[in-house]
């Protein structure tokens, strides 16, 4: 009986000791914390579509060009960027998408400063003239999301349905930008954003409804005066193309008309791809007065 009572006592003295040194290897884990907010800006900047739609790399490519206002050659350097994002998410209530169901909403505002310097040549001069232009470029683009999963879900389930870049109002001139065949017209103005997203006052276009194009279509730009705006304006536009992203003035073939063509790489490697535009007031000022993105899809 003696010898049944040692075996049971060791036995609980094993336990306890195995137990001990369970309690005692278990840390406490740190969880981490999963905000909204940063899902979505992380959303920005790690997937395809984000990275591209929302890019800041070749959007002022350092390539030289010409304007039609004199002879001078032109090349814009990017001395730095500056980026901040504005996310509002609307968490009181969820809004109905139809065959999707009921999603929470938000929107992200990305605000880009580029510091550029723009360095004017003149080669007809004997030494050529050298001039030095310092600007500040501010470019806006936002991007509507649906809370299409749950919070174990990638990004807490967050996805982009819409993009925008031209906020709640038009550029100061009219823009149309159409494929060569007449086939597909680019988002460039207000007008081609037709999604009105639940709960935000802004419209977008879906990233369903950005048009596919074909490897090396050729886009034609044509801009034209838009009422209560003096035509004072001259404009860039930078694309990709078989030899890279390229920056080109538009050329002018009326007072405040102005057309542009552009031939889209072939092959594309991106499926999301923008074109760039910025205005400027006329030399000798060079003021910038606006920069927006046109979206365009080449299928895979």
């Amino acid at each position: 009986m003696l010898i049944r009572k040692s075996h049971i006592l060791y036995l609980w003295l094993a336990v306890a000791a195995v137990t001990l040194a369970v309690c005692c290897g278990c840390e406490e884990r740190d969880v981490p914390l999963l905000i909204d907010e940063e899902e979505i800006i992380r959303y920005l900047s790690v997937t395809e579509e984000g990275r591209e739609l929302f890019r800041t790399a070749d959007l002022i490519p350092d390539d030289p060009y010409m304007l039609p206002c004199d002879s001078a050659v032109y090349r814009d350097f990017v001395d730095s960027t500056w980026r901040e994002f504005d996310v509002a998410i609307d968490s009181t209530r969820t809004y109905n998408f139809g065959a999707l169901g009921d999603h929470y909403a938000a929107t992200t505002r990305v605000t880009d400063l580029f510091f550029v310097t723009t360095i004017k040549v003149l080669e007809t001069e004997v030494p050529p003239e050298t001039t030095w232009i310092f600007s500040e470029r501010e470019v806006n683009r936002y991007g509507y999301f649906i809370k299409l999963g749950e919070d174990d879900k990638p990004y807490l389930g967050w996805k982009l349905w819409g993009f925008n870049s031209l906020g709640e109002s038009d550029p100061p001139v009219n823009l149309s930008v159409t494929t060569a065949d007449g086939a597909h017209t680019l988002a460039a103005m207000l007008a081609r954003y037709s999604y009105q997203g639940p709960g935000f006052v802004l419209s977008f276009i879906r990233l369903s409804d950005i048009n596919n194009l074909e490897n090396g279509d050729t886009l034609i730009f044509n801009v034209s005066p838009r009422g209560g705006y003096e035509p004072v304006y001259y404009h860039l536009t930078t694309g990709a193309t078989d030899a890279g992203f390229v920056t080109q003035a538009m050329d002018s073939v009326n007072v405040g008309y102005w057309v542009d063509t552009i031939v889209t790489p072939s092959p594309n490697p991106r499926l999301w791809n923008v074109v760039f535009i910025q205005s400027f007031m006329k030399p000798p000022s060079f003021q910038y007065v606006r920069g927006w993105c046109i979206p365009y899809r080449i299928p895979q």
